[in-house]
Order: C-alpha cells, then sequence, then structure tokens
C-alpha cells in the first residue's frame, strides 16, 4: 500500500517511476518482484503492470548480467554476498543454459541475483538477452494475472487444487533436476 500511495503521487508520471521502480528492484533493491508486481497489479491493472514490469525488469537485468561481465566475480560478490555467489555458482557449475532458463522460469530462484551470476559464465549475450526476454515475459504476465485471481481462481475448490498440482510439479522437478545434478558430480 505505501508503494502504491507513493507512486499514484505522481500522477501521468507514475508508469514511468513504476518502470524504474521495478529497475532498481533488480539492481539495487532487495524487494521480491512479486511484491512490487502485486503493487503494480493494484495501480494499474495486471495489463499495463504486466507491460512495465517487463521493461523495467529485463532493463535491470540486463543491467545485471553486465555488471557481472565487465566488471567481475569481486563486485558480483561484493553486491550479493560471497556465500551467495559461491552457492550459486555451485548449483550452475556445467549447466548454465539449462538451469539459468529453469529457474528464471520458476519463482522459487532468486532470479535477481542470477542475473548478476550469469554475467560470471561463459553463457553468450545473445543467448542470455533471449532467454531473460521469454522467462520475464512469461513469468511476469503469469504472476500479475495469478495476482489479479483472473488466471487460476484462488477460492474456487479446482482453482487450488490447480494451484497446489501446480506446486507439487515444481518441488518434483527441482528436485530431480538437484538429484541429477548430484548423480552426475558423484561420477
Amino acid at each position: 500500500q505505501a508503494l502504491r500511495r507513493y507512486v499514484v503521487k505522481f500522477g501521468l508520471f507514475s508508469s514511468f517511476i513504476f518502470i524504474f521502480l521495478q529497475f532498481l528492484q533488480v539492481v539495487i533493491l532487495p524487494v521480491p518482484s512479486f511484491i512490487t508486481v502485486g503493487a503494480g497489479v493494484l495501480l494499474f491493472g495486471p495489463f499495463l503492470c504486466s507491460v512495465y514490469s517487463t521493461i523495467g525488469i529485463v532493463l535491470g537485468s540486463l543491467v545485471a548480467f553486465f555488471i557481472g561481465r565487465i566488471f567481475g566475480s569481486k563486485v558480483v560478490a561484493w553486491l550479493i554476498g560471497k556465500e551467495k555467489l559461491d552457492k550459486l555458482l555451485k548449483l550452475i557449475d556445467g549447466k548454465d543454459k539449462f538451469i539459468f532458463t529453469f529457474m528464471f522460469i520458476l519463482p522459487f530462484f532468486p532470479d535477481d541475483m542470477l542475473c548478476f551470476v550469469a554475467g560470471l559464465t561463459n553463457m553468450s549475450s545473445k543467448f542470455f538477452v533471449l532467454m531473460i526476454i521469454v522467462c520475464r515475459i512469461i513469468t511476469i504476465f503469469c504472476s500479475s494475472y495469478s495476482l489479479n485471481n483472473s488466471l487460476i481462481p484462488y477460492n474456487t475448490w479446482w482453482g487450488l487444487c490447480l494451484w497446489i498440482l501446480f506446486f507439487v510439479c515444481i518441488i518434483y522437478i527441482s528436485l530431480k533436476i538437484y538429484s541429477a545434478k548430484l548423480k552426475t558430480k558423484n561420477h
């Protein structure tokens, strides 16, 4: 509500302020995008929120990637923490494209931090740009319409069953990928 009141004060410029906040949310602010997208849904509705969020978050993701690419691991470790950086580098070891794409599509991963880390890998800039645009569009639009209760409703028995099934599938897929990663490390 506080974010909503702050952005509304800018009237006509509120969309630009919101895009800028979404950009900052990736690069500087330690706020999950789910929260800022929720505020955007309240402010602009799910469609405009999705468009504005996509612009700001994709631009922020690209800047984070190029910070990692240009300034290297010392700067990334300073920004996200050495312990988190080491943990994420271990997780993606040798499977950059697959793991990154998976982590950006699913909601349980620190995707903003991953943008910095992606810049440290041998992933091509071209692949990252394409992957981040596609993944962010999917996740932002799904989040906006989910928060608006128009994608899969929370207030019906079948909607709750679908959400539970969705989360069970995500957990299952995550465990399968993690166990496959452990198996390849042990061989």
